[in-house]
């Protein structure tokens, strides 16, 4: 399969794993050469004095003319090789988290400003898109579940024109109006993420093979809460029990 057939389940995949951004160019490819080669910004002018006293800002003329400063002043068009059109995505956040996430409602933005495409947690269970447990069971938040915390992301809107996009976003963002809620309910709960021990037990000399240590067997995520451990010393018996678990060769969930 060609590179450029890249289905939307293999996109959502690529774009949720690496969290911030996605680049898809073929190898091999004049645009990919273009990220590597051409020069899409603006080059800084002449700013040092031959005294060595700047003059201005070396950006100052640019950003006053309006040329190309920063990343997200570049488009897609003004590469050499990638297409003239691209897509602008908005990440629809929780601005609650001590209630029922009941949907969204985008009747704010009026018909002129809808997103041109909608990805929901939803789409991700029908794409079987997974997500790692130990970082977050809900990279999307579903309806009926309470948001882990304020900022939740439960929605990517997209549109295919920059100008519909920044009018959205202008709507959108800290805008209450665009998340529905139901019923107050407790704040979620977990492990704290700092909870997890890098440990090492030694064997009985300093020249012998360790008992455990976290590079030959795994790190420690100790289910602090679950024990109810609250002091010091309670935490440090869930961390010693969760190295009997491991060198044991016992799943979590067989406890």
């Amino acid at each position: 399969m060609s590179n450029r057939d890249v289905s939307r389940r293999a996109f959502l995949q690529g774009g949720l794993i690496a969290g911030v951004g996605v680049t898809m160019a073929p190898l091999g490819s004049q645009a990919f050469a273009a990220l590597m080669e051409d020069r899409v910004t603006t080059s800084p002018q002449k700013w040092m004095n031959h005294d060595g006293k700047a003059r201005f800002r070396n950006d100052a003329l640019s950003k006053v003319c309006g040329d190309k400063v920063f990343a997200r002043d570049i488009r897609a068009k003004d590469m050499p090789g990638w297409p003239a059109q691209q897509g602008h995505a908005l990440l629809l956040k929780a601005t609650k988290a001590d209630r029922i996430y009941a949907g969204h409602d985008l009747s704010l933005l009026g018909a002129e400003l809808q997103p041109d495409r909608i990805v929901t947690a939803a789409d991700l269970v029908q794409d079987g898109i997974a997500w790692p447990e130990a970082h977050s069971p809900d990279p999307l938040l579903p309806p009926g579940k309470v948001p882990m915390f304020i900022g939740h992301p439960v929605a990517i809107l997209i549109w295919h024109d920059f100008e519909r996009f920044r009018q959205a976003k202008r709507k959108l963002q800290f805008n209450d109006q665009a998340i529905r809620y139901g019923a107050q309910a407790p704040l979620y709960q977990r492990d704290p993420y700092g909870s997890f021990r890098f440990v090492r037990v030694g064997g009985a000399t300093a020249f012998d093979d360790d008992e455990f240590s976290s590079l030959k067997n795994a790190m420690l995520f100790p289910t602090i809460l679950n024990l109810g451990s609250k002091t010091p010393a309670e935490i440090a018996l869930a961390v010693l029990a969760d190295i009997l678990r491991v060198r044991n060769g016992i799943e979590r969930a067989a406890l």
